[in-house]
C-alpha cells in the first residue's frame, strides 16, 4: 500500500480490551506479559514496567502496565495490562501491510498463551491519531476546519478581538462496523512543530469470541473505512498538501 510523503500521521494504536471481573482475572495476568514476551522476544527484545510493581492490579484494569519495544524509545512497540493489549506504531514505521503482519502475529500468539473462556468475549478497536501545525494566535480555527475538514462551524454570540485560541470537538456515529469517533482538538505534537490540531479517527469494533482471524479480519475492514473517512474529511488542498 502506497504511502503519503508528507501524511500528517503521528501514531496508529490497535487495541484489544476484555472484561476483568474478578480475582481470577487478575491472576490470569501475572502470567500474560511473560507468556507473551516469551512468544515474541525475536522481534520485541527491550522491556518496560510503566508503573510502580507496588501498585496493586485492581486498580490497573484496562491501563497498560508493561511496554515491550523494537529498539530501545521506538517503534512499533506493544502493550499489556490486565484487560488490554495495544500495538503501536507512528508515521515513519507505518506501513498497512507491515503493520497488519505485525498485528496478526500478536494477536494470534495472545490468543496462544492467554487462558480465556469460552464465553469470553474481546473487544477490538484500531485509532489514527493526525497533528495539523496551526498558529492559533493569527488564524482563526473555525475557518481552517470549515475549509479544511468539511465540518461546517460558526459562531455568532461572542465579537471577539482575536481568533479562538483553543477548540475541542468530539462526534460519535454508530456504523456498520462499530461506533466511530472523530476527536479534534488542541494539541502539541512536539516542541518542534509546536501547537496545532490533533485529529483522533477511532473505530471501536463490537465484542468478539476468542476468535483471532474474526478480529483480525475485523481490523483489515476498520483499516479501510477510517483510510476512508480521513480522505473524505480532508479531501482538496489540505489531502493534496500530504501527497
Amino acid at each position: 500500500m502506497s504511502k503519503l510523503p508528507n501524511a500528517p500521521l503521528l501514531e496508529v494504536i490497535y487495541e484489544l480490551k476484555w472484561n476483568i471481573t474478578n480475582n481470577q482475572d487478575l491472576g490470569k495476568y501475572q502470567y500474560l506479559h511473560g507468556d507473551l514476551y516469551a512468544k515474541l522476544r525475536e522481534f520485541f527484545t527491550t522491556r518496560e514496567q510503566l508503573v510502580a510493581p507496588e501498585i496493586p492490579l485492581d486498580l490497573l484494569i484496562q491501563k497498560a502496565i508493561h511496554r515491550f519495544r523494537r529498539v530501545a524509545n521506538g517503534y512499533p512497540l506493544y502493550q499489556t495490562g490486565p484487560g488490554i493489549l495495544t500495538f503501536n506504531t507512528d508515521n515513519d514505521s507505518y506501513y498497512w501491510d507491515q503493520y497488519y503482519t505485525e498485528a496478526e502475529r500478536l494477536t494470534k500468539s495472545f490468543f496462544e498463551v492467554y487462558q480465556y473462556s469460552k464465553d469470553e468475549k474481546f473487544r477490538p478497536s484500531l485509532m489514527f491519531i493526525d497533528f495539523f501545525q496551526f498558529n492559533f494566535n493569527e488564524k482563526d480555527v473555525l475557518s481552517f476546519i470549515t475549509e479544511n475538514l468539511h465540518i461546517n462551524i460558526n459562531q455568532t454570540f461572542y465579537r471577539q478581538q482575536s481568533p479562538a485560541s483553543g477548540f475541542n470537538l468530539d462526534l460519535a456515529y454508530k456504523t456498520e462496523y462499530g461506533q466511530l469517533h472523530i476527536l479534534l482538538s488542541t494539541g502539541l505534537a512536539n516542541v518542534k512543530q509546536g501547537n496545532g490540531l490533533i485529529l483522533q479517527t477511532r473505530l471501536n469494533g463490537p465484542e468478539f469470541a476468542g476468535n483471532p482471524e474474526q478480529i483480525l479480519a475485523w481490523l483489515s475492514t476498520a483499516q479501510d473505512f477510517c483510510s476512508k473517512m480521513f480522505k473524505e474529511m480532508t479531501k482538496g488542498k489540505l489531502y493534496e498538501s500530504f501527497k
